[in-house]
């Protein structure tokens, strides 16, 4: 059975209203899935050795870079469907990490669902 992602590698036509948006969620859930990668690895190491405190280190240097994308995703209004679906996958990835980290996210979503018209 092949392994599923929670990101589509498949991107917009240039034209799409969200492209920009759905590019910055395929990016924050691509490092976020090396991120996991990387905390796997950093958990098997012996506690306390010098490749164990490398390894978080390094992982939490980059944690400024994990908030600042979803911040991104957070401010950044979704005008399509697909820019939900985007921004939605960002928020379901995101949930592992925990509700209190996901929740501008979610806020945001439901911010861009009142936003937008209803189809009549």
């Amino acid at each position: 059975m092949a392994e599923q992602t929670h990101y589509s590698t498949k991107l917009p036509a240039s034209g799409n209203p969200d492209a920009e948006l759905i590019q910055r969620c395929a990016e924050f859930l691509k490092f976020a899935a090396e991120r996991g990668d990387e905390t796997d690895r950093a958990c098997t190491l012996e506690w306390g050795s010098p490749e164990y405190k490398a390894a978080w280190a390094a992982l939490y240097a980059d944690a400024d870079v994990y908030h600042e994308l979803m911040g991104q995703i957070a401010a950044t209004p979704a005008r399509t469907i697909a820019g939900l679906q985007a921004k939605s996958r960002v928020y379901g990835c995101h949930t592992c990490e925990g509700a209190d980290l996901s929740e501008p996210v979610g806020w945001s979503i439901a911010r861009d669902l009142l936003a937008m018209e209803a189809a009549q």
